[in-house]
């Protein structure tokens, strides 16, 4: 049993080991393109399902680099504190377990952390702005309004259904009208 513990350690020691210099440089990271998966472009959700999400990181190459390098250290351990046998393995199969689902957490969290960083005008519906270029009545025309999307100030073209908004005045988005223009009225109104 300790040559299988022994070159497990090392072996699986040596893997993880390379994988972390790898990554640390940028080279052979494991990651999910949630944006382009699948041959007819599905994307893949894995914030939909969390047990489905984490029973794949388990069963990762990193996850399982981790349960041999941790299984061989413990058995390792045991054998060298004297335990029995069946205690050592029982050990060693402990803690290549726990190894291996800490590492899968930690990538269920690294994946939780995609962002496609698009912005969505339709977030700017109910925000106040500030009016840049005046807004014509009654969609007499198009001006600008400066408003804050997703944490950023974003200049959009606008429309009102209302009076006339001038420059400087305070609006409140209600609603799109295409993708790049936003209707607005004005923040005073109540919408």
């Amino acid at each position: 049993m300790d040559a299988i513990f022994f070159y497990s350690a090392v072996i699986g020691g040596s893997v993880l080991v390379i994988q972390t210099i790898l990554s640390v440089i940028g080279i052979g990271a494991e990651s999910f393109d949630v944006g382009d998966a699948g041959e007819a472009g599905e994307a893949l959700d894995f914030d939909g399902d969390a047990a489905h999400s984490m029973f794949i990181h388990v069963l990762s190459f990193r996850a399982l680099v981790a349960f041999f390098t941790f299984f061989g250290l413990g058995g390792l351990a045991g054998e060298a504190s004297g335990f029995e046998s069946r205690t050592t393995i029982f050990l060693a199969i402990g803690a290549g377990l726990a190894s291996m689902l800490i590492v899968a957490y930690i990538m269920n969290l690294l994946v939780s952390l995609h962002s496609s960083g698009s912005l969505e005008m339709k977030n700017a519906v109910g925000e106040t702005g500030r009016v840049y270029l005046r807004v014509p009545a009654e969609k007499g025309g198009q001006g600008k309004v400066h408003v804050v999307v997703q944490g950023r100030t974003v200049e959009a073209r606008a429309v009102t259904s209302g009076p006339e908004l001038p420059t400087g005045s305070s609006a409140r988005v209600v609603g799109l009208v295409d993708p790049s223009t936003l209707e607005v009225t004005s923040a005073e109104e109540k919408a």
